[in-house]
C-alpha cells in the first residue's frame, strides 16, 4: 500500500508540473535574453493529448488505491504480543502472507493481535496455529507471527471467517 501511495504521490507531482507548463505556454510569449519573443502556445491538438493523458494518470491512480482487493481479517488472541507492533509480517511457510493491522488489549489482559491476510492464503482454515517468534537476537520490536496451518489431511476443515477470533489455545508466544 505504502508503494502504490508513493506511486501515487509522484504521479500527482508530475501532473502539477505539465499543468505548471501549460499555464506558462498559454501565459503568451516570453522574452528570450537576446531581446526577441519567443511562442510557446500549443496547439487544440496538444492540449486535448494533455488533457486526455491527465485523465488516463488520474484513473490509473485512482485504480492502483482503490483495487487493492477484498480484505480478509482475522484476529488472534495472545498471553503475550511483547514488542509485536503494527506493520510487523505475517508469513507462512517462510513467506509474507501478510501484516499485523493492530495490536490491543482484550478484556482479560490478554493481547488481541489482528492480522490482514492477503492472496492464496486466505481465507485460514480451522486449526491455523499463530505463533509469535523473533526475527534475530537483535534489535526491538524485530517480531512477527508465524502461521502454521493445519496438516494436509485437514484440507477439507472449514475455512475460519473473516474477522473471525483465533484462541488462545490456538496460538504461543515466545
Amino acid at each position: 500500500m505504502a508503494e502504490r501511495r508513493r506511486a501515487a504521490a509522484e504521479l500527482e507531482a508530475s501532473l502539477r508540473e505539465q499543468w505548471a507548463a501549460e499555464r506558462a505556454s498559454a501565459a503568451g510569449p516570453a522574452e528570450r535574453e537576446d531581446g526577441s519573443e519567443e511562442r510557446g502556445g500549443s496547439s487544440p491538438l496538444t492540449r486535448a493529448a494533455v488533457i486526455a493523458g491527465t485523465a488516463a494518470a488520474i484513473l490509473v491512480v485512482g485504480l492502483l488505491l482503490l483495487a487493492s482487493g477484498p480484505s480478509y481479517e482475522v484476529t488472534a488472541t495472545f498471553q503475550n504480543a511483547s514488542q509485536l507492533v503494527k506493520g510487523n509480517s505475517v508469513d507462512v511457510g517462510g513467506r509474507r502472507a501478510g501484516t499485523v493491522a493492530g495490536v490491543s488489549l482484550g478484556p482479560h489482559g490478554e493481547a488481541l493481535v489482528k492480522m490482514k491476510i492477503e492472496g492464496r492464503y486466505a481465507p485460514l482454515r480451522q486449526g491455523t496455529q499463530a505463533v509469535i517468534r523473533s526475527q534475530s537476537l537483535s534489535g526491538i520490536a524485530n517480531r512477527f507471527v508465524e502461521l502454521n496451518m493445519p496438516p494436509a489431511t485437514n484440507a477439507s476443515a472449514e475455512t475460519i471467517p473473516d474477522g473471525a477470533l483465533i484462541p488462545e489455545t490456538q496460538t504461543v508466544s515466545e
